[in-house]
């Protein structure tokens, strides 16, 4: 949690004339929540189908355009820290795409700051 923290706060910083390229660094909100939330969001039942919808379905599976397949935990745990710089820097989904709800947002970014569990 320390190290999403860490990083999180680290692109807020750095990175806030880049953000958002969905949308414009206006449209790029700086939503990270402070602590995991109890109970944490569930990879299977939360997070998995917002990843289906707006991940897997454009892009990035086996046979999509995205050269990154996100179509397991296991996918998404090995590059973990680029999935979130992605979503929080409102880089991912590009441009053009169906975009996450800001509490589907919230909600994706929790799930970062719990230590993304495989649960």
């Amino acid at each position: 949690m320390t190290r999403v923290w860490i990083i999180g706060a680290t692109i807020a910083i750095a990175s806030v004339a880049a953000c958002g390229t969905n949308g414009g660094p206006s449209s790029c909100p700086a939503d990270e929540p402070a602590s995991c939330p109890s109970p944490a969001p569930s990879y299977a039942s939360d997070v998995a189908p917002l990843i289906q919808q707006y991940c897997i379905s454009g892009c990035h599976n086996p046979n999509g355009s995205g050269s990154t397949v996100l179509a397991s935990w296991a996918d998404i745990h090995v590059r973990v820290t680029t999935v979130y710089d992605q979503i929080y820097q409102c880089k991912m989904p590009l441009a053009g795409s169906p975009e996450p709800t800001d509490a589907e947002r919230v909600l994706l970014l929790s799930w970062f700051v719990c230590g993304s569990p495989n649960n």
